[in-house]
């Protein structure tokens, strides 16, 4: 098949600067002129007939944000083929695809939408090169970039606009909504505001990331996590009881990784790694048996990272918190969604879901019913208005077109775009 988009290739391949499979396809979206919804929709009608094995593949996903993109799952793992075959270009290395299988992510692992370094976007533009958003910037363990020191931001210092939008008017460094460059900030830096290097929190995040870049994702050992906490589990099990690794993952836990195949997420990698002296890379490979580490497991530094500090568990009243639902549900006068009442109460999703799934259920269908009574009045609304657009002399002034009706509604009425195209349509085609 010949490639059907432009073969532009990933900035910043086989380093650890190298840009996000999210940057990645809002920069190409631009490049092509459309929309980033419009070119998925584009590479999945051309594209997923070529795909060996394209039963396994899922539907093209509606809304994708930017956070769902950055670990493999089944619609990165779609996506990431589809614009491989359609640009020719190797984009594997443009997700965190060693969080797989056997390397699962905690919750908050990794950062919603976009950050960036408004000093690396500085240097970007005195080079001329192209701007984009690195992939280690999406790593919540990174708060700094890695080469200034400086901390990242997350919003345009101009307008405070997030820049996770689907419609890209401009380039990478420049806000989609003012037109402000990314490269500024509101104050000037100070030398207070250099963070020093040994400060840096996410550097073992960064040097992850280098000591992979040489590596291809397909040659990588998926299971070499679990086959370094068995080997420092058979090796050092005296040792281990006595405390080492045990003080940051119960013997419980260690079981549970090694006979039951349970996934081990990278924020404890993260402890064991800084607690046994280990680089990050060293015990993902499996090569846990062939590093230095520490020579008594009794060493360890009184004040580690914010990672070091381990979570405790959280006990809650379940009866308590159904009663707290319920009030919260008949306090609002929109029915909200399970989300919506998740972050009021300060639980998750899953904690409602699994502990009330009754109670979930209800919530689901009545925002659901609330939103389809709500759909059904604006096309109504739309209806009318492109009635009486065509058929009354209220707008004798304006030429009768659809085009012309859709710019005169949309301003009047404010209603989505695909609502009032389909009644104007009608109306236009009844009159």
């Amino acid at each position: 098949m010949k490639i059907k988009l432009y073969p532009i290739s990933l900035c910043g391949e086989d380093t650890a600067d190298v840009e996000s499979f999210p940057s990645y396809l809002h920069r190409i979206s631009f490049d092509h002129g459309v929309h980033v919804g419009e070119l998925i929709r584009f590479a999945y009608h051309y594209g997923l007939e070529k795909l060996s094995d394209k039963e396994k593949y899922p539907g093209v996903p509606k809304h994708i944000k930017t956070e769902d993109v950055i670990r493999p799952n089944e619609s990165t793992k779609l996506l990431i083929d589809l614009f491989e075959l359609m640009t020719g270009q190797n984009l594997k290395s443009s997700v965190l695809w060693f969080l797989d299988r056997n390397i699962g992510r905690s919750r908050n692992e990794v950062i919603s939408g976009f950050r960036w370094c408004p000093e690396c976007f500085k240097e970007m533009e005195k080079l001329e090169q192209v701007s984009y958003f690195k992939l280690i910037w999406h790593l919540t363990g990174v708060d700094a970039c890695h080469t200034h020191r400086t901390a990242l931001v997350s919003q345009c210092q101009a307008c405070g606009a997030k820049q996770d939008g689907y419609v890209k008017k401009c380039n990478l460094g420049v806000c989609q909504k003012c037109g402000h460059s990314l490269s500024s900030r509101k104050t000037k830096l100070l030398p207070k505001d250099v963070i020093n290097s040994w400060e840096l929190i996410g550097s073992d995040l960064f040097v992850l990331l280098s000591d992979i870049s040489t590596y291809a994702p397909d040659n990588f050992n998926l299971r070499g996590a679990r086959a370094s906490l068995e080997y420092l589990n058979s090796r050092y099990s005296s040792e281990l009881k006595k405390g080492g690794v045990y003080k940051i993952l119960s013997q419980k836990q260690v079981s549970a990784v090694i006979h039951y195949k349970r996934s081990i997420n990278l924020e404890v990698i993260r402890r064991i790694c800084f607690f046994l002296g280990m680089s990050l890379f060293d015990f993902i490979s499996g090569n846990a048996n062939k590093v230095t580490r520490r020579l008594s497991y009794d060493w360890i530094n009184e004040i580690g990272p914010e990672f070091m500090q381990l979570k405790k568990k959280t006990y809650r009243n379940h009866q308590a918190v159904y009663q707290k639902l319920l009030e919260s549900v008949t306090e609002m006068d929109v029915p909200p969604s399970l989300r919506m009442l998740s972050k009021i109460n300060h639980v998750s999703v899953g904690y409602i879901d699994y502990r009330h799934p009754m109670l979930a259920k209800k919530i689901v269908e009545r925002h659901k019913e609330f939103h389809e009574k709500l759909m059904l009045k604006k096309r109504y609304k739309a209806q009318i208005a492109a009635m009486d657009y065509f058929g009354s002399d209220k707008y004798e002034r304006y030429h009768k077109s659809r085009k012309q009706a859709y710019k005169v509604l949309r301003e009047e009425t404010g209603l989505p775009k695909f609502i009032l195209k389909k009644a104007i349509q009608d109306a236009f085609l009844t009159l």
